[in-house]
């Protein structure tokens, strides 16, 4: 995949950075994936660079040597998550949990952008379980809508608002995959301006009359009260839908 893209020039140098510095033997792996690897435009482009980083040892001189690096590079615009290789796999086991992602999140590494290293994700993959993997993107799904609803209720600008929008569109897509709707092989290619398209085409009736996929979801830069209640209704109808609360 070819993401020589001009807004990647801060990841670029970071990597050229990172290849000549001595921490380069304590990574496993750096892992590039998400809507800056798709190259997806938003309204204020506020997507960041989401790195996943599996070093070999725990060190805290590396750690700081890491922060120094990604602070010359607008710190701020890296999602980094770090981990050690033991508390991915341990005894013969994918103990694997970053933040609220499980086991379906290797799926996603195994199809990222290496920058660094190699990709140990696409021999974990073959280990899961299906039904962990199901399991886990169930309680993403669930944990993001808890999320929106918490977040309905503060006033809403256009920080919030872009909250509500990503975990929506996360949980339209989850609830795809979850189906088997989309193949977690093409996930990236999915871009989001399709995934209001494809829930919409396999969920009519949860969709019904529901305003907010009359607009460009992923254009919207604050949400209308109309566009809020409507995001909360369809929360509500996808209760029905298969796997989801069963």
């Amino acid at each position: 995949m070819n993401i020589k893209q001009n807004n990647l020039i801060p990841l670029h140098k970071c990597v050229e950075e990172l290849k000549k510095s001595p921490i380069i033997h304590n990574i496993v792996t750096m892992i590039f994936y998400g809507s800056r690897l798709k190259n997806e435009s938003t309204v204020d482009n506020f997507s960041d660079y989401d790195i996943h980083l599996v070093l070999k040892e725990e060190n805290i001189e590396i750690l700081t040597a890491l922060k120094k690096i990604f602070r010359r590079f607008k710190q701020d615009l890296f999602d980094i998550s770090i981990h050690y290789y033991d508390e991915i796999f341990n005894k013969d086991k994918i103990i694997f949990q970053n933040g609220t992602q499980g086991q379906y999140f290797i799926k996603i590494l195994s199809n990222g952008h290496v920058l660094l290293g190699e990709n140990i994700y696409k021999k974990l993959e073959k280990l899961l379980d299906e039904r962990e993997v199901t399991r886990s993107l169930i309680f993403k799904i669930r944990e993001y809508t808890w999320k929106i609803r918490r977040l309905s209720l503060q006033p809403i600008n256009k920080r919030r608002s872009r909250e509500i929008i990503k975990c929506f569109l996360k949980i339209l897509l989850d609830i795809l995959l979850v189906n088997s709707f989309i193949d977690w092989k093409d996930l990236q290619n999915v871009h989001k301006k399709n995934v209001t398209k494809w829930f919409i085409k396999f969920y009519p009736e949860q969709c019904k009359n529901c305003k907010i996929f009359m607009r460009n979801i992923t254009q919207i830069s604050k949400l209308r009260q109309k566009d809020l209640l409507s995001i909360i209704q369809i929360l509500s109808r996808i209760k029905s839908i298969n796997k989801i609360y069963e």
